[in-house]
């Protein structure tokens, strides 16, 4: 490859970048420079994400431990390596509540939001600026400011498909202005919606109120959409292992499907308008 990676920081190593604090604790352990490098290879995983189509990355360290690096920086880059924006998670305001190890997966959609999942299934969205496109939400909402927790998550060109332990699973879809309303208005009755606001709060509304009880369409949007998987799995005596996710130009009802892969070695895809 003739790609080369701009070395901002010595103690970065490739995709890899590590927080002051986490490498501070390695250097006092009084390691030598190799040693060092070896450790912070095997106490962390470096995971990456690229535009579909081409375009930016994303790219973050995380600890395999859950107590060894309590915060993480998020960088997007260009394929040529060139910083753009940096992000750090948890965010100032969730710090009290989250660390570097609560963060589930990373990925962008065909139109460049960035997808930051936690383990509760709480989500953000960023553009390749690093600024939030969306306020947090929680995928799978339990209760007041809390989520449920996930065993496998899809992060697709459209939004995220998620998973929990109880069998329990939904859909964001993630729309801006450049979309159809007719589309919106189509979605299922059990939907809720997340609108970006001004004091960067969730604004969540039923699928019946359009666009906040005005006809006007906002920049950014998301549809989160329930699924009734977990009594279907109850019916029929099986669980669910792993979800994907059909993008809706694929889909012959032009929205997207789920695909879920159960215990019985079988497949069952939901259709996301009918909840069938």
């Amino acid at each position: 490859s003739d790609i080369r990676w701009n070395k901002d920081d010595e103690d970065d190593f490739g995709l890899a970048s590590y927080s002051a604090s986490f490498k501070q604790k390695q250097r006092s352990s009084l390691l030598d420079a190799q040693d060092v490098q070896e450790l912070l290879s095997t106490s962390s995983v470096t995971e990456v994400a690229g535009c579909p189509n081409g375009g930016p990355i994303a790219t973050i360290t995380l600890p395999v431990l859950g107590d060894s690096m309590k915060s993480a920086q998020l960088r997007i880059i260009t394929n040529a390596g060139h910083h753009l924006a940096s992000i750090d998670l948890p965010p100032k305001n969730l710090a009290k509540k989250y660390s570097a190890a609560d963060v589930m997966s990373i990925g962008f959609t065909d139109r460049t939001v960035l997808i930051i999942l936690f383990r509760d299934s709480l989500c953000l969205t960023y553009d390749l600026k690093g600024d939030p496109v969306l306020p947090a939400f929680h995928v799978l909402p339990k209760g007041e400011g809390k989520g449920t927790e996930l065993i496998q998550c899809s992060i697709f060109e459209g939004g995220v498909a998620v998973l929990s332990p109880k069998m329990q699973c939904a859909i964001v879809e993630l729309l801006d202005e450049n979309d159809d309303p007719s589309y919106a208005s189509a979605a299922h009755l059990g939907s809720r919606r997340i609108f970006p606001s001004l004091n960067n709060t969730v604004s969540s509304r039923a699928s019946g109120e359009m666009f906040g009880g005005t006809d006007s369409q906002p920049p950014n949007y998301a549809i989160v959409t329930p699924l009734p998987t977990a009594a279907f799995c109850q019916e029929h005596l099986y669980s669910f292992i792993s979800i994907a996710v059909l993008p809706r130009i694929h889909s012959t009802s032009r929205h997207p499907e789920v695909f879920l892969s159960t215990s019985d070695n079988s497949v069952v895809v939901v259709n996301t308008v009918t909840t069938d």
